[in-house]
């Protein structure tokens, strides 16, 4: 079982240095609309009251559920999109956020419901994806100074919440020790145990099994070309790759890759030798993905394990 990592960071006393939880209203959008009179904008959320700064790290959670008015109070999924500016434009417009910065696993939005006019914008992320994970920890980008969210909707006049309990949680967090891209995929590794996003730093006896996992975090990505790559070195020292946000070099091993990436993603398995003390082994993966905000890849947070 992995542990979800709000979970984990909520155990950090030293991780969490701020919480605050913010009631949603599942009719508010920062999305265009259609044909939606019932529909509400967004208020956008000043980073500065939250205490939060460009650089630093949040842990946001969606909390709750909604009624989506066709179904029942059983919907997951929140948008996120930062700005320099709370200005919001009217629904009427296609990009009704013109201080975006792009952040965070790109989002893809449905048309509208009425006259299936698109939505769908280049800067907004995942926070909460319906068949996903209903988190996501992304660093805030230079120049952002206000935070809009949304629930996922192609209709928003309708939707409800009848026992109030649709929320996020944004936490600011510490940084993590060897950062990726933080966009829509993770690893998860494990000594003899099930595999877990957290701690990223691991100690590995003799004859123990090691399990590293990288996975899709919103089904997002599932068939994209992903790789798993283990840097040895003994130093606990890790520098940083040639290439941004990655934390492996020329003398790499490729592990697994490159191939598709199936539903419950690429996983390598492999058992501990003797006579390797102090041996440190750096992995993370990664997936070429055509909404990648570098424009090109995306990669996890790099995990280190120390043999003992």
């Amino acid at each position: 079982m992995r542990i979800p990592l709000s979970l984990f960071l909520s155990l950090c006393s030293t991780a969490i240095a701020q919480s605050t939880t913010i009631p949603l209203n599942s009719k508010a959008t920062f999305l265009h609309t259609n044909n939606d009179s019932g529909a509400l904008a967004s208020p956008a959320v000043s980073l500065a009251s939250l205490g939060a700064a460009p650089g630093q790290w949040l842990l946001i959670e969606q909390l709750g559920e909604f009624d989506n008015g066709p179904q029942a109070d059983v919907f997951h999924s929140l948008l996120g999109i930062f700005s320099a500016d709370a200005t919001l434009l009217a629904a009427s417009n296609l990009n009704r956020v013109p201080g975006s910065i792009p952040a965070g696993a790109a989002a893809t939005t449905a048309n509208t419901f009425s006259g299936s006019q698109p939505t769908n914008i280049a800067d907004d992320f995942w926070i909460s994806h319906s068949v996903g994970k209903h988190d996501a920890l992304v660093r805030v980008p230079a120049g952002a100074a206000f935070l809009f969210v949304a629930p996922h909707d192609s209709l928003y006049n309708d939707n409800s919440d009848p026992d109030g309990d649709y929320a996020m949680r944004i936490s600011i967090v510490a940084a993590p020790a060897y950062p990726g891209t933080a966009e829509d995929i993770e690893l998860s590794s494990g000594i003899d145990a099930a595999p877990t996003t957290s701690p990223a730093l691991k100690s590995a006896a003799p004859g123990s099994q090691l399990t590293v996992v990288v996975d899709d975090r919103y089904t997002t990505t599932t068939g994209a070309t992903s790789f798993l790559f283990l840097q040895p070195q003994l130093s606990p020292f890790v520098a940083p790759g040639a290439l941004a946000d990655t934390w492996f070099g020329a003398n790499a091993l490729l592990l697994v890759g490159p191939t598709a990436l199936p539903a419950d993603g690429i996983s390598f398995t492999t058992s501990v030798p003797a006579g390797l003390s102090g041996l440190q082994l750096v992995f993370q993966g990664g997936a070429i993905y055509p909404l990648a905000r570098n424009g090109l890849y995306i990669t996890t947070e790099a995990h280190r394990i120390t043999l003992l």
